[in-house]
């Protein structure tokens, strides 16, 4: 039997993926996309870190979400 496996969110909330593309090519390298985080001291926990512009999505959230739910949805 075949294994399945589900992605979601895949492209966005990707480490190191802006888009699509850039996460197909990470799955098939043998390099980790996650690093240590030590946001609070030093720490064994890792983490992955997204790539993305949220303007870069600007026209796709408009399309579908009411007004403003970019500007609320966009880091400050």
């Amino acid at each position: 039997m075949n294994k399945r496996i589900g992605v979601f969110g895949w492209g966005v909330v990707a480490p190191k993926s802006p888009d699509i593309d850039t996460f197909e090519s990470n799955l098939k390298s043998a390099t980790s996309c996650l690093e240590p985080f030590d946001g609070f001291g030093p720490s064994n926990f890792l983490v992955g870190r997204p790539e993305f512009d949220f303007a870069a999505y600007k026209s796709w959230i408009d399309q579908r979400f009411e007004r403003g739910g970019f500007r609320s949805s966009s880091p400050r």
